[in-house]
């Protein structure tokens, strides 16, 4: 047993919730709120010294800990108006308000309150999150909250319902076989106290194993695996443990007076807490229950989806009980990969914590665009039982740029088109080895500004977009710098790369020849067939041309990106008797001996490396036949493709693909 000394000399209601011990105490003239911070060590409880949460007078009820770390009080503004607000809390405060009377707190825990009113009768479950607002409002009936899902009697008896309240979906209907319609639940987890009401019957249903432990009937408050009431003919609280699936072990923990009322001077810590009472003399008691409490678990999570350019990926998350220390993983969806990892202590009172994440990998650099899943673990604090664990997934979009990525900044590949009129656009990668939906651009790329060379290449301009190389007429080659996501217009910002292009018939980028993590550029000169290398300096300048071979005449070229998968640039020839070979880049500016991929591609008119469309972290190929269908080939990562799945036809239409 622990006993907490009342600063102002008189309490009249204790709360505890994961850690958080709330209480209001008076000195005759001035009532307050205060919050104490409770942790259970091997040694037994210690609780921290009192912190003022602020003034308060009768117009306000409470103090309400939710278990998050926030305390709530309540108050009528008005008849019909009545919010919920946290105190305590000026960075982040909380409030919410109900067009009712207020008639009875039936619980705030974590995020979401559930609350009875009058003028209307209503029951009003509202979420106290970052945006709070009334998630439902129904009829009164028996309700309780664990994590996102409420459970709520039904007018059947036996009756239960789980309720989803992000989704607002009843996940489950589970028929007890129990002899009423429920008056009153209280759930921890696996478990769902219910009662007939005062007189009648009561037990425990164990979600898990889907049965009920009966106990003792009357008034009474749940804990993890345990129950405490109050023997008003003895005045003593009695606890009842559960946790084997009986009830059969019922002793005396404290004694309280006559006029003691649950939920207000005794009270129970669902998150595996202590019980908490005001005992006669005006002090506040805690006692441990002494029962085997559940596996810590992450009772709800609040995380973004996707994190930006100014928006860094942020999330919380609610433990079942207090823990010690917190790890997030994060990796790439597509390749596993693991780019950061970060370790934490949880927020006052061991039972939340929150991390935020920016986009860059433990040292600092940018990661690219895409898919990620976060992984979280906690450690209990207390030492006892497995880590609990949770994931999801995010998209990050203000990363670095994914190679051929321009429409979405999704991770996937994006197709590059013109039209023999002059007009441009980006087909965009779907993650499904296709491309779908159609980004216009410029309409106007003819004359002196026709389109004679077209190579998607990386980000240039250094807002870590990618960027385009094009050629014109006059022989001049071109660095376009789109906008992030943009289009590619005529009039899109350029920087001049040089001219006397015009010796080349094929440009093309394979991406990083020479391992310096810049893309590289190769040039097949029309007149000699020999292939040269222009090794990128960055910002759309490029080393003097070196010769890397001869004998290219002949060859349809596509730079693949990295298909072998050992992060060097490749590049796919066709030659002209259909047969496509691989070239693997070396990191040293050079290309490996090629390797035949397969024979038959001379039913193609063009071949692109578009980058990854499939979503798995591999480089693809489309290829469009003489008859204007466009095919699809997975990349495999070692430097061969699955068989073809048609995208569609028509493509014909475009005299260009890039």
């Amino acid at each position: 047993m622990r006993a907490v000394a009342p600063v102002a000399g008189g309490v009249s209601r204790v709360s505890l919730a994961n850690g958080v011990l709330a209480t209001r105490e008076s000195n005759g003239s001035d009532e307050a709120f205060y919050r104490r911070m409770v942790t259970a060590t091997p040694a037994g409880l210690t609780v921290g010294g009192p912190e003022l949460l602020g003034h308060t007078d009768a117009a306000y009820v409470g103090p309400y800990p939710s278990g998050d770390g926030h305390v709530f009080e309540l108050y009528r503004y008005e008849a019909g108006t009545t919010s919920v607000s946290s105190v305590g809390d000026e960075d982040d405060r909380r409030s919410l308000r109900m067009d009712a009377d207020l008639d009875s707190v039936v619980e705030i825990t974590g995020r979401y309150a559930v609350i009875n009113g009058s003028n209307p009768v209503l029951q009003y479950i509202g979420d106290l999150g970052e945006s709070p607002s009334i998630v439902v409002s129904r009829p009164v009936r028996a309700a309780s909250v664990w994590g996102t899902t409420l459970w709520s009697a039904t007018t059947a008896k036996g009756v239960l319902t789980a309720q989803d309240l992000k989704t607002r979906k009843i996940t489950r209907t589970i028929d007890t076989g129990l002899p009423c319609v429920f008056k009153e639940l209280q759930a921890v987890g696996r478990w769902v106290y219910w009662s007939c009401g005062p007189t009648g019957q009561a037990g425990v249903w164990d979600v898990t194993a889907g049965k009920n432990i009966g106990v003792p009937r009357g008034e009474a408050l749940i804990g993890d695996g345990y129950l405490v009431q109050h023997d008003r003919s003895t005045g003593q609280l009695m606890l009842t443990g559960f946790q084997d699936g009986t009830a059969n072990d019922t002793h005396a923990i404290g004694e309280v007076p006559d006029t003691a009322e649950r939920g207000v001077t005794w009270t129970v810590d669902r998150f595996g807490g202590p019980v908490a009472y005001i005992a006669a003399d005006q002090g506040v008691y805690l006692v441990s229950s002494g029962v085997a409490r559940q596996p810590v678990a992450v009772v709800e999570t609040e995380a973004g989806g996707s994190t930006g350019w100014a928006n860094p990926w942020k999330a919380t998350w609610l433990m079942s009980r207090p823990v010690g220390s917190w790890r997030i993983v994060i990796r790439n969806k597509a390749t596993g990969t693991v780019v950061r990892t970060m370790d934490g202590l949880p927020n006052a009172g061991g039972v939340s914590g929150s991390a935020t994440w920016n986009g860059r990998n433990d040292k600092g650099g940018y990661v690219p665009n895409g898919a990620y899943v976060w992984t979280l673990s906690a450690k209990p604090l207390d030492g006892k039982g497995p880590d609990a664990s949770t994931s999801g997934t995010l998209k990050l979009t203000g990363g670095a740029a994914v190679p051929r990525d321009f429409v979405g900044r999704d991770g996937f590949g994006d197709l590059l088109v013109f039209t023999s009129n002059g007009d441009s656009a980006f087909r965009a990668g779907t993650g499904t080895g296709r491309v779908d939906s159609y980004e216009p651009g410029s309409m106007d790329w003819y004359g002196a500004k026709a389109v004679t060379e077209a190579v998607p290449f990386d980000d240039v301009s250094g807002d870590r977009c990618n960027d385009v190389l094009v050629r014109i007429p006059s022989g001049e080659l071109r660095a376009y710098k789109p906008k992030c996501g943009g289009a590619l217009y005529n009039t899109t910002a350029y920087t001049r790369v040089g001219g006397g292009w015009n010796v080349y018939d094929e440009l093309t980028s394979p991406g990083d020849l020479t391992g310096d993590g810049r893309a590289d550029l190769l040039a097949r000169e029309k007149a000699t067939g020999y292939l040269y290398l222009y090794e990128s300096r960055g910002a759309g300048v490029f080393k003097a041309r070196v010769k890397i071979g001869t004998g290219w005449k002949g060859y349809l070229l596509a730079g693949a990106g990295d298909v072998t998968g050992d992060g060097r640039g490749d590049l796919l020839a066709r030659d002209a008797a259909g047969v496509l070979w691989r070239y693997a880049g070396t990191g040293k500016g050079t290309l490996a001996a090629r390797v035949k991929v397969g024979g038959g591609w001379q039913v193609y008119n063009s071949l692109v490396g578009v980058g990854d469309l499939s979503g798995d972290g591999k480089a693809d190929l489309l290829a469009r036949d003489t008859s204007g269908v466009l095919w699809s080939y997975r990349g495999d990562g070692k430097g061969l493709f699955s068989a073809r799945t048609r995208v569609g036809g028509g493509w014909q239409t475009y005299s260009r693909l890039a």
